[in-house]
């Protein structure tokens, strides 16, 4: 069985367990470092608070390291700032900004790599991936928003909040992302 690490606020990690639960994942929520041993792959989401940003900083370095050994990270909505050169854990080669609406907006996105292709997404914030290396894969992408969702190598940055959108394809793809490396690793 894969597990899942995450870190965030309680009100969304719910609805990542939930999801997870149903792709047949066990979760962990981690608060410490050492958790980091027990994961297959790591999900950040919304990390604007202390509390979660406590986390990050007390287990960045912990990060890194695992990542360099092939674990499997997403940063989704706000916390896909984390990954890029100008987040926290700068382990993808983009930068980011954040502009905070005051209500969630919806659009429908086409990412060929999901099936089926097409669904609503919910956005807030709205976060912005720029300066984009070329190394980058991106997933998803529209006129009004930007790129969407970005992927290199081990790692996936997206800007909607998948929690709320009742779509399970961006935890299937990252699913699928986690299985793929531990057979590398085998």
């Amino acid at each position: 069985m894969m597990t899942i690490g995450l870190i965030g606020p309680d009100y969304l990690l719910k609805h990542d367990q939930e999801i997870w639960q149903q792709l047949k994942a066990a979760t962990i929520i981690i608060k410490e470092p050492n958790d980091l041993a027990k994961i297959d792959g790591l999900m950040i989401t919304g990390w604007h608070k202390k509390e979660y940003y406590n986390t990050l900083m007390r287990t960045r370095c912990y990060i890194e390291a695992y990542a360099k050994d092939n674990l499997v990270v997403m940063g989704v909505a706000l916390a896909s700032n984390t990954l890029g050169q100008n987040g926290i854990l700068k382990l993808m080669d983009f930068t980011s900004c954040v502009r905070f609406e005051e209500k969630l907006s919806t659009s429908v996105i086409n990412v060929p790599a999901f099936e089926p292709s097409r669904f609503s997404a919910i956005f807030s914030p709205i976060v912005e991936f720029n300066r984009i290396a070329p190394n980058l894969g991106i997933l998803c992408q529209d006129k009004k928003r930007g790129p969407i969702i970005l992927r290199q190598g081990n790692f996936l940055a997206c800007s909607y909040v998948p929690e709320l959108t009742k779509n399970q394809q961006l935890y299937q793809y990252f699913f699928d992302m986690m299985l793929s490396q531990k057979q590398m690793n085998k």
